[in-house]
């Protein structure tokens, strides 16, 4: 045997002996609950469903004041209160301004949950655009589609209020669109969001319940913030 080959036994069998070192587990990653998207009986609902603190939002996809909770506010919800499993966050749709939110409403409801609340955040980023196409549906045009039966007439409007490409674009093609916009599991739902507001006394959008208890007068995301902290404390 060559003086090479020795010397690589010999390493070989040094290492074989050498007793093991113990590896160091790599702690586990925290759960992203953020990442967590279910329908509920009433909307969606984002986060640990055993969450010290439940958040409800009765919100209207043309609010303008939802709008600008959802610009203010949802990163931080997100990230530092979802994401964490401290907090839950249900979203409901209060149809307010009737045909608009219904038909926006049957789009996300047709959808699994983690498409349907990238719709729901889409239609508030879009909120301005999707209200102006509304806008320019002719008065004497829509007094004739509201003579229609319920679901013929929101297809309609829906078609002339341009949400056709709309859902296209949140994965939902020609085919699809006016069986999601006349489903009737959807409004379904639709109405028992609207009673369950009703109970609550909300007639206003946006709305919020905290931990099963109606906060009322808060509407923006600072006064929101402080009652969350105070029920996380």
């Amino acid at each position: 045997m060559t003086l090479l080959a020795r010397s690589l036994a010999l390493g070989l069998a040094l290492l074989a002996a050498a007793p093991a070192v113990p590896q160091t587990p790599r702690p586990a990653a925290a759960a992203d609950w953020s990442k967590t998207v279910v329908a509920t009986p009433l909307g969606l609902r984002i986060g640990n469903p055993a969450a010290p603190v439940q958040l409800i939002e009765y919100g209207s996809y043309t609010c303008p004041t939802c709008k600008r909770f959802k610009d203010e506010a949802l990163a931080t919800l997100m990230s530092r209160y979802v994401a964490t499993g401290r907090v839950s966050f249900e979203f409901r749709v209060l149809p307010v301004h009737g045909a608009v939110d219904a038909a926006i409403s049957q789009l996300v409801n047709c959808q699994a949950p983690a498409a349907a609340w990238a719709t729901t955040t889409a239609a508030f980023a879009e909120q301005q655009t999707i209200i102006d196409a509304f806008v320019k549906i002719p008065q004497a045009r829509a007094e004739a589609i509201s003579k229609l039966p319920p679901q013929q007439a929101l297809l309609q409007l829906a078609t002339l209020g341009g949400l056709e490409p709309f859902a296209a674009r949140r994965g939902l093609p020609k085919a699809r669109f006016a069986q999601c916009i006349g489903s009737q599991p959807g409004l379904a739902k639709l109405q028992a969001a609207s009673q369950s507001a009703g109970e609550f006394g909300i007639d206003s959008t946006p709305s919020f319940i905290l931990n099963g208890r109606l906060q009322e007068g808060i509407n923006d995301w600072g006064s929101l913030r402080q009652l969350i902290d105070a029920a996380l404390e």
